[in-house]
């Protein structure tokens, strides 16, 4: 009663509207296929970058204490992660993606 009695006094109404579930599908199934969309992208970058790591833990092109060039970037490899490859340098660390290494070209100073 008391909204009834403010939009009254401003001289509102109340608009309805009544939708059918058919007018919904279309909303609903466009909602739906962008979802499945960009959900494919993740899946498929995750599953890409898992190859990748396992294609070079397979390889090994190099090991730790290995002093290394990769896109620009030098130092001594500290650590070999599933994401990415610590280097050691003089003034602290540089963290390299493991995918970017298929990328990029890798020098190996042993």
């Amino acid at each position: 009663m008391f909204i009834k009695q403010i939009l009254e006094f401003f001289n509102t109404q109340i608009i309805t509207m009544k939708a059918k579930r058919t007018d919904l599908i279309v909303p609903f199934s466009f909602g739906m296929g962008l979802l499945s969309f960009k959900s494919h992208q993740f899946i498929k970058d995750i599953f890409t970058n898992t190859l990748k790591s396992l294609y070079f833990y397979m390889s090994k092109p190099f090991s730790i204490g290995d002093k290394i060039k990769i896109s620009g970037k030098e130092g001594t490899v500290q650590d070999i992660n599933y994401n990415y490859i610590v280097l050691r340098k003089k003034d602290g660390y540089v963290y390299i993606p493991i995918f970017s290494l298929f990328s990029s070209v890798i020098e190996v100073n042993k």
